[in-house]
């Protein structure tokens, strides 16, 4: 993603740089609506490659840094789509549940920015999250009769490498 298109979330990032975040239960599962799939596809384009993640890094997001931890990528993709940053919304969580899935968080405070910061981490594990995260949000999305199933096989095959592959 250019730099150019991240600049315009530079004052919707305001929040969380300066540390607002809405207050909520780290367990919430909101509903999940296609900007969650927005959200999930801008991170995913963020994080490019893996010249474009920050292996380490806090939660204190520089928007002209030439790479970016998953924290601030799911940041700035999620203020750009909603307009403002929400802490808690769908695709936020969504990805939380899916970095559970793969590790023990017990030791986290922040599981985004503990996971992408963990020794060893792997660039594809952090797109194998976001990956897992937008398989979560098609089901809900076809579940809560947003998406028909065509839609959402669409959209699981076209961001699974295994299915391109083919």
């Amino acid at each position: 993603m250019s730099v150019s298109l991240m600049a315009g979330c530079a004052l919707l990032c305001a929040g969380v740089v300066a540390g607002h975040v809405q207050p909520a239960e780290s367990d919430v599962r909101p509903e999940a609506g296609l900007q969650d799939l927005q959200i999930l596809d801008m991170a995913d384009g963020i994080l490019l490659n893996e010249s474009h993640w920050l292996p380490s890094g806090d939660r204190d997001c520089e928007l002209d840094a030439p790479s970016h931890n998953l924290f601030c990528a799911l940041a700035y993709a999620n203020a750009y789509t909603l307009g403002e940053y929400q802490h808690r919304a769908a695709a936020m969580q969504a990805v939380r549940f899916a970095i559970e899935e793969q590790v023990d968080t017990s030791g986290y405070q922040h599981r985004l920015m503990d996971y992408n910061n963990a020794d060893g981490r792997q660039f594809s594990e952090i797109k194998d999250v976001i990956r897992m995260a937008r398989y979560d949000i098609t089901e809900q999305l076809l579940e809560n009769g947003i998406l028909t199933k065509a839609q959402a096989e669409f959209i699981l095959n076209t961001h699974d490498p295994a299915a391109s592959a083919d």
